[in-house]
Formats: C-alpha cells, structure tokens, sequence
C-alpha cells in the first residue's frame, strides 16, 4: 500500500511594501517516504529571505483535499512549515 506524494505547491509573492520581496523556497522535504495509508506524512517547506516579505502559500495533496493558501513571512507565519495529511487509500 504505497502512496506517493503528488503534491501542488504554489506561492505568489505579495507586495510587502512598494517593491516585490524575493522569497525563495530552499527545501521541501515529506517523511516517510514512501508513505502507506493510515500513514501520517509531514511536508515541510523551508525558504530563505522570508523576513523580507510576504508570500501566499497553499498545498494539494493530491486527493482532493488541501491547505488553504496562507500568509508567511514578514509579520505573519515564518518559515520552516510543516503540514500534515494521512492518506485514506492507496492510489
């Protein structure tokens, strides 16, 4: 019962004031690998640069579930994240 992870990342930059900060994702690492169902899987994104802006960020899990897209950096949640999900079945 092997799971592999089809995840959608995506991260639109906000304007943190009058110019673009440039948030880069470094690392997204998911343990365990592979992932069985039942399983927890924990994903966690790490970027750079992220005290100097803001950035939307959302994930698919592949399932049809999701992480609603959120605020990080500057005043809002920092960077590393981790998120949590358990597969139901195998697919």
């Amino acid at each position: 019962m092997k799971r592999t992870l089809l995840t959608a990342l995506f991260v639109v930059a906000l304007p943190a004031s009058s110019a673009f900060a440039a948030i880069t994702i470094d690392k997204i690492t998911a343990s365990p690998s592979p992932v069985k169902a039942g399983q927890p899987i924990h994903v966690t994104i790490d970027a750079r640069n992220a005290e100097e802006g803001v950035c939307g960020l959302g994930l698919k899990w592949g399932d049809g579930s999701s992480e609603k897209p959120e605020k990080v950096g500057g005043r809002h949640k920092t960077f590393p994240l981790t998120f949590q999900h358990t597969y139901a079945a195998a697919g």
